[in-house]
């Protein structure tokens, strides 16, 4: 019988937050592991994740969701500048934007059943836990990496222009 890819065999080892992290805090891990998801624990207990999505949200006002043709639009105003300030990184914590109906999936599951359900759930990274447990994070750039055996430091640029 053949090897079967695990997650656990190609999943990244992110570090999780507790609920009482801030968002700049989130933001850096992001951007460290390039990951679109963080972990939120209590313990190695996974209570919930805030993704990016969710941090996009804090900047958007509920009533933005009356307009419906943004196209005429070139700024908001004072909303511009405030949205960005460093207050707004410090105000919110983890706990209050992370959602506690997040994906996951056992370390020892196939990436088949992985990409099923990133497709399934349109996500594009699970939580990776065993026995409930924290233990990383897979996204859908993990899966293409190891899927096309891409290395990332032979990929060749020839045929890409920037504009």
């Amino acid at each position: 019988m053949e090897n079967i890819l695990l997650v656990k065999d190609i999943m990244k080892k992110i570090p999780s937050v507790s609920p009482s992290t801030t968002l700049k805090e989130i933001i850096q891990i992001m951007i460290k592991y390039h990951t679109p998801v963080v972990a939120i624990t209590e313990g190695d207990k996974v209570v919930g994740s805030v993704d990016i999505e969710d941090l996009l949200e804090v900047f958007i006002p509920e009533y933005f969701d009356l307009i419906e043709d943004f196209g005429s639009i070139k700024t908001f105003g004072v909303l511009d500048t405030k949205m960005f300030s460093d207050l707004s990184q410090k105000l919110f914590l983890a706990q209050d934007l992370m959602s506690k109906d997040f994906f996951s999936i056992e370390e020892d599951a196939s990436l088949s059943k992985a990409i099923l359900i990133m497709h399934k759930k349109k996500v594009t990274a699970l939580i990776v836990v065993k026995n409930s447990e924290y233990r990383g994070v897979i996204t859908e750039f993990d899966l293409m990496r190891k899927l096309y055996e891409v290395d990332i430091d032979s990929v060749s640029y020839t045929h890409l222009t920037l504009p």
